[in-house]
This record gives structure tokens, sequence and C-alpha cells, in this order.
């Protein structure tokens, strides 16, 4: 098993950070904009566990598990991704968003944290069945 698995069309712009030690999964046609931070892992930041990668992992505690991108989500400039969670098909998350939660499909999100702004067009799945049909 690889810890960060990319599909198909997949775009991750210069400058983004994946910290992949707990799994990071993105789907077909997802794209992180400049910046992006995802962890899949973080320290315990209360003092009751140690801190940092170069503690054994029994020492060390705090947020875990995989980072899920779906199919067709971007994410802004700066966005910051935290462990455990999935940003389902089709949602957009704008510049500087943190997502500390699951989100709900098909979505435009924005903010620190992300709140939902309204829906997001489902246009694109014809653009991408068009594209498929080309090749």
């Amino acid at each position: 098993e690889h810890p960060v698995q990319l599909g198909n069309q997949v775009f991750i712009a210069n400058h983004c950070h994946l910290a992949g030690s707990d799994g990071i999964v993105m789907e077909d046609f997802s794209t992180l904009a400049p910046g992006c931070m995802l962890f899949s892992g973080s320290d315990d930041y209360t003092g009751r566990r140690l801190t940092n990668p170069t503690v054994p992992r029994e020492f060390i505690g705090g947020p875990q598990g995989t980072i899920t991108i779906g199919r067709h989500v971007i994410l802004g400039a700066g966005t910051v991704v935290h462990p455990n969670l999935t940003i389902p098909e089709g949602c957009s998350v704008g510049s500087l968003g943190l997502v500390n939660r699951t989100l709900e499909p098909w979505g435009m999100y924005v903010g620190i944290p992300v709140r939902r702004i309204r829906d997001r067009s489902q246009a694109l799945l014809a653009l991408e069945q068009e594209l498929l049909r080309q090749r």
C-alpha cells in the first residue's frame, strides 16, 4: 500500500506539501492550487504526548488518518487540510480555506474553518465525458 495515491488527470501545483504518512488519496480530475498543505497526521498540541517526527510513533499522538480528495475537487491556493477526512466529489474550496471536517459533495466552501456558501454546478461532468470520448 502506498501512503499517497493519485488518480488520473490529477494536478498538484507548485509549493504544495502532502504529508502523507497516514494516507492521502487524490481521485481523478482533482486539483491542488499553489501552496496547499495536506496533513494526514498531526502532533498532539495538548502536552499529553511528545511531538515531532524524530520521536518514535508510540510516544507521539494527535489526529491521524487518510485524507480523501474526491473526483473533480479543487482546492484554492493556500488551503490547509487536516487529517482523517474526506472532501467528496465536486467540492471547491476557496483560497486560504481551512478544512477541518468532512464536507458534503458538490459544494463551494470558503473560510477558516470552511463553510458551504452554495452548490457547485455539475456541468463539468458532461465535459469530462466529452474529453474521455475524444481519447
